[in-house]
């Protein structure tokens, strides 16, 4: 696996869901395409290990939004564009992660409202 491709994962891996993040979830969509470029180039070159690491970002960002109702799934991504890699990972708990995700995303939007209206009170039903 290309030294290039490992450092940018690893910057990715280290700034989304921290405190800096902006704009990573987007730029690993396109690191996403990237690898699969990659192993479509040098398919037997592939550190399985190293998939399973990328692979497992899913738990994290389980969903990419792009633009209105526009989204990219990494789990979906990797398993229509590289199954036999996904395959070869055996089972994975994709709904459970996507649904922990949006239970805590579900949690925390009365937070952030009223974080972005400046602390007034902010009541939903």
């Amino acid at each position: 696996m290309s030294v290039n491709i490992k450092n940018y994962f690893q910057y990715l891996k280290d700034r989304i869901g921290s405190a800096s993040e902006t704009d990573q979830r987007l730029r690993f969509l396109g690191f996403a395409g990237l690898f699969v470029f990659h192993y479509k180039i040098f398919r037997p070159n592939v550190d399985q290990k190293y998939f399973k690491l990328i692979y497992q970002m899913h738990k994290i960002v389980p969903v990419v939004h792009i633009f209105g109702n526009v989204y990219w799934s990494p789990s979906d991504f990797f398993e229509s564009q590289v199954p036999k890699l996904v395959q070869l990972l055996g089972k994975s708990d994709v709904l459970q992660s996507r649904q922990a995700s949006l239970k805590k995303i579900q949690d925390n939007l009365p937070q952030y409202a009223q974080r972005k209206m400046g602390g007034k009170r902010f009541d939903y039903v």
